[in-house]
């Protein structure tokens, strides 16, 4: 339990830089999550949880997986009106690059990847 907990911190760690007003902060997160956090074995159950022991579910129409909480904690950066959030195509696009491709082709649900626009992204 001691080993998820470096995971995990890391995890926060990226995710707090990548809040920052700053774009080289921001940036630093990005390379944070994807160099140190995703390739952390110790960090995978909590990044891709198993079936049913996750708190975060995507759906389309009222259904649901549970897939961790990375889409739902990025998807509050991008609609953050505040100075923490994504409002410039470059950080869009690194965020993009860097974060949300690297984290849906290591999930093992390989459709992550697929889901719709408009689909939604929930904390339970």
């Amino acid at each position: 339990q001691a080993e998820r907990g470096v995971g995990v911190a890391r995890y926060y760690a990226a995710l707090e830089l990548m809040r920052s007003v700053y774009s080289d902060d921001k940036l630093s997160g990005m390379l944070l999550f994807q160099e140190l956090v995703l390739p952390d074995p110790s960090a995978a159950s909590f990044l891709c949880p198993p079936p049913g022991e996750g708190d975060v579910s995507i759906g389309v129409d009222g259904g649901g997986d549970d897939v961790g909480p990375v889409l739902h904690d990025l998807a509050v950066i991008f609609q953050d009106g505040g100075p923490g959030g994504v409002h410039d195509w470059s950080t869009g696009d690194w965020m993009s690059t860097k974060v949300l491709g690297p984290y849906a082709t290591r999930h093992p649900r390989r459709g992550l990847a697929a889901y719709p626009a408009q689909t939604s992204v929930t904390r339970d």
